[in-house]
């Protein structure tokens, strides 16, 4: 008998939103955003980037080798949201990226620089049409970031849509922590 592996897929990660809390850690966050269930439920495709710089510290002793060390990190996350009219759930999230996004503030509110985004790779939920196991609970990263791009496309023939993309920041002194 096979053993049956749960693999993650794409469509069962969530991305949570919230105001920057500079009073409790980036992990702690992540729990209070996913228990409130504060979500951006319209998500097609995210993209996590994590990068890792490099120095070049080749020198004479080197033996003739090259030789570097890590530096800085980088955290971006990109994601396209649809346009689409639910009752105001996903305008709701709409607008606070775009008013994020305006004023540099947490949805324009001139206090909290930013947002706090907690990206989950997935969430177990009892799935009853599709065959098969199910996705285990997945680990996510939260952390603040700025929004720096804001795009709404009018294809003609398809569905309008935002791209958003938002890079990390330690406007709160906060670090992004893996929960």
């Amino acid at each position: 008998m096979a053993d049956c592996i749960a693999i993650p897929l794409g469509k069962e990660a969530r991305l949570y939103y919230g105001v920057p809390n500079a009073a409790v850690t980036c992990a702690a966050q992540a729990v209070t955003l996913e228990t409130a269930g504060v979500e951006i439920v319209g998500i097609r495709d995210l993209t996590l980037t994590i990068e890792k710089d490099d120095v070049d510290t080749g020198r004479r002793r080197s033996h003739g080798w090259e030789d570097a060390r890590e530096s800085i990190k980088r955290l971006r996350i990109s994601f396209n949201i649809f346009n689409a009219h639910d009752l105001g759930i996903e305008q709701a999230a709409i607008d606070v990226l775009r008013k994020t996004f305006g004023n540099g503030t947490y949805n324009d509110e001139g206090v909290k620089t930013g947002i706090c985004f907690y990206a989950l790779s997935c969430k177990s939920a009892v799935v009853t049409d599709e065959p098969g196991p199910q996705a285990p609970d997945g680990e996510g990263i939260c952390a603040d970031f700025i929004i720096t791009k804001f795009e709404r496309t009018e294809p003609y023939s398809e569905p309008q849509e935002y791209s958003i993309e938002a890079r990390m920041t330690q406007a709160h002194c906060r670090i992004p922590a893996w929960v």
